[in-house]
């Protein structure tokens, strides 16, 4: 349903960006197990201050729902401008369990299209990743006709910043779009360096 990959240096240039090379073996691991694009997980890809390359996820026994944004392309069908391989995730992948129903939204950034956008604005970026993670609720409603903007949905957001001193900032914007979220806050290099900020986000709503 969901993946998380955490490595340091993901900026860092080789032969390839770090990030770029990452790129390039998920989707060796990928073909091995023939996995196609609609099975692709929401994911995560960040780069960490220390440590060695961290992985983890969630599975379930049978498949949910990937969904996509209007407002992007889909990942892995970037132009390779970004990458050798690209990116291999879907946008969102929204599960329903016997308890209930929730989306897994991926890293969401300040992309449009396939392009970055408000280079050094963090503001704006802000605003428009959040654009993006409102475009993919709507298209979940047109997907599954389950809406996670009621009031009943518990938001839990994951932020990750490029420079720590922007917390205040990007809090005080988040706060007023996700007014009851938990949130956590984490120092991260994002996988372009243009990127200051990525949102991922899980919304969890109980059956009635």
């Amino acid at each position: 349903m969901r993946v998380w990959h955490y490595f340091k240096q993901i900026n860092a240039v080789d032969a390839l960006e770090r990030y770029q090379t990452f790129c390039v073996g998920r989707h060796r691991g990928l073909d091995a197990y023939r996995v196609g694009v609609n099975s692709f997980p929401a994911a995560s890809a960040l780069g960490s201050q220390n440590g060695n390359f961290t992985l983890y996820f969630i599975a379930a026994k049978t498949p949910g729902i990937h969904i996509e944004n209007p407002r992007q392309i889909s990942a892995y069908c970037y132009p390779k401008d970004y990458s050798p391989k690209s990116p291999a995730f879907a946008r969102a992948t929204f599960k329903e369990w016997d308890h209930g129903f929730q989306l897994f939204i991926s890293g969401t950034a300040s992309i449009v299209m396939h392009a970055s956008h408000h280079h050094d604005d963090v503001q704006n970026q802000t605003l428009e990743t959040l654009r993006n993670i409102q475009a993919l609720i709507d298209e979940t409603v047109v997907k599954t006709g389950i809406d996670f903007s009621n009031m009943d949905v518990v938001w839990q957001l994951k932020i990750y910043l490029r420079k720590a001193a922007d917390q205040f900032l990007v809090a005080n914007l988040v706060s007023q779009y996700f007014q009851k979220a938990q949130c956590l806050y984490l120092q991260a290099d994002i996988c372009r360096k243009e990127l200051l900020v990525e949102i991922e986000a899980l919304a969890s709503l109980q059956k009635m």
